[in-house]
Parts: C-alpha cells; sequence; structure tokens
C-alpha cells in the first residue's frame, strides 16, 4: 500500500523533500514486508543475494543499516553457505 511505501521511506530516513529521487528498493521492501506483515512466529526469515550498489536512486546506506539492525534484533538471518 502506500501507507507501507511511505512508512518505509520514513524507517529509511528518505526525506520527505527527497521522496521524488530517492526510493527503497523492492528487496528491503519485501523484507519489511516479510518481518512486519507476515510475523513469522517460529520460522526463520533469511535473506541471500542482498547486496549494496547498484541503481543510484537507492539510499544504500540506510538500507544496509536497516538490514543489520534487522539481523542484530534476530528478525533476519543472512543465508550462508552450510556445506
Amino acid at each position: 500500500s502506500a501507507d507501507f511505501y511511505f512508512e518505509t521511506c520514513r524507517v529509511l530516513g528518505i526525506a520527505k523533500a527527497d521522496l521524488k529521487s530517492v526510493f527503497p528498493s523492492s528487496g528491503v521492501l519485501a523484507i519489511r514486508y516479510a518481518i512486519e506483515e507476515l510475523k513469522p512466529d517460529k520460522s526463520t526469515i533469511e535473506i541471500c543475494g542482498f547486496s549494496w550498489d547498484g541503481w543510484k536512486r537507492h539510499a544504500w546506506g540506510n538500507e544496509q543499516m536497516w538490514v543489520d539492525k534487522q539481523i542484530k534484533e534476530g528478525k533476519l538471518t543472512p543465508l550462508t553457505n552450510r556445506t
């Protein structure tokens, strides 16, 4: 929803004045949705293939800080090679 999108912008610290030039990535929107809307109880949300570079209109540094915080709080687990 538009509310979810704009709340994600706020969570990432994207200033209101920048909303036409800086956008949350689809990856961070999906991760936030999984954490906040699906509310996994006993399951783990594992992420992989998420990087911090690409399209210049994403707030990569802000997204990385937010994802790192979710990992530290135990809401996300980076998927690693388990061999």
